[in-house]
């Protein structure tokens, strides 16, 4: 999976949704700004289903500093974005 970045965004990112059969966790990295990120382990193609979005576990997320997502994470965003800033989200996939 090639990294996928999201630019221009002022506010919350629309959600990234990360591949469920890779090989090793994501890395999310925010440039630019303050952004946050939140973290789902919700099934984000079910709209039966309402995404459950919180913060990531400790180590906290430091914006410049790449962060590798808990396993298990299906998809991730961010807040707290200014148009300059951009999500990179980052995933090495199936062999």
């Amino acid at each position: 999976m090639r990294p996928i970045r999201v630019t221009g965004v002022t506010g919350t990112s629309p959600p990234v949704i990360l591949d469920v059969y890779a090989i090793s966790p994501a890395m999310v990295v925010i440039t630019g700004g303050a952004g946050t990120i939140e973290i789902t382990a919700s099934n984000l193609f079910d709209t039966a289903v309402t995404p459950q979005w919180h913060a990531p576990p400790a180590p906290a997320f430091v914006v410049g500093t790449p962060y590798v997502l808990p396993l298990g994470t299906r998809a991730v965003r961010a807040n707290g974005l200014v148009a300059g800033d951009i999500l990179e989200v980052s995933q090495q996939s199936i062999r």
